[in-house]
């Protein structure tokens, strides 16, 4: 289907400061996957205590942090020791999100402002000037 002026432009490719051999493909947002992030957002997320009572838990940024580049996601060129991808293009959520939980949190987190910069309403909160 054709958006015209509306339509989505092509991924963009995030290289890394320290690996610059490395890409991380981003791809624009669609409505579906603004309706999946405020799914997961809203997501009631229950904590048991040790006394067996529920509480309810808080989501942590890291784990917005993680959803937001799984869904954003559209290609990698970085491989494992054995020279495979880390990531085929095509990989569910779920598989993303363990990969990006491999990761040092230096790495995500400067994912995670890549995806801030192409998607602006998504990414870390940045600063008002």
């Amino acid at each position: 289907m054709k958006f015209g002026q509306y339509a989505i432009l092509q991924p963009v490719e995030h290289r890394f400061e320290r690996e610059p051999d490395w890409y991380w493909k981003i791809k624009p947002v669609t409505t579906g996957d603004e309706v999946a992030l405020s799914q997961f957002l809203s997501a009631e997320r229950t904590a048991i205590l040790p006394d067996g009572s529920r509480t309810v838990k808080r989501i942590a940024n890291i784990e917005i942090a993680l959803r937001e580049i799984a869904l954003t996601f559209a290609g990698t060129n970085i491989t494992d020791e054995s020279g495979k991808l880390i990531l085929e293009q095509g990989a569910t959520i779920e598989q993303i999100e363990a990969a990006l939980r491999t990761m040092p949190n230096e790495m995500v987190n400067e994912l995670w402002t890549a995806v801030g910069d192409a998607i602006p309403t998504w990414g870390p909160v940045k600063p008002k000037n």
